[in-house]
């Protein structure tokens, strides 16, 4: 799910809840930095709130508190490319096709990497 924070964090609008609804499982990413977590926090909990609850995992700064009952990633800032490898293995053990694995892995390993590049250079 790509940001969309024109929303109060108390109230989420029906297109994120159909957004979340309609995902396979959850991923959330919430650096120190981030001033995203109160939208963050309300999107987990909706999706752990859905019969069946949606597979979640937290790619998270080791600064950042969440739930310990939640799978989660800590971003090792000094070797990004140990926290890209755990973030795509958990994310290709929650896919069980095959051909979907091979496409979303490429896709999930680029997004991680610009994503971290990016935080990394705002230290």
């Amino acid at each position: 799910m790509l940001p969309d924070r024109d929303w109060d964090s108390r109230n989420i609008p029906r297109r994120i809840k159909t957004q979340i609804e309609k995902a396979n499982y959850l991923i959330g990413i919430a650096t120190k930095d981030g001033l995203h977590i109160p939208w963050l926090n309300a999107e987990v909990m909706y999706g752990q709130s859905l019969k069946p609850s949606k597979a979640l995992l937290l790619v998270v700064d080791s600064e950042v508190q969440v739930n310990p009952s939640y799978e989660r990633v800590t971003i090792d800032r000094k070797d990004p490319l140990s926290t890209i490898s755990q973030v795509s293995q958990r994310i290709l053990e929650l896919i069980q096709d095959k051909s979907t694995q091979d496409v979303i892995g490429g896709l999930v390993v680029g997004g991680l990497i610009l994503l971290l590049l990016d935080s990394l250079r705002r230290d």
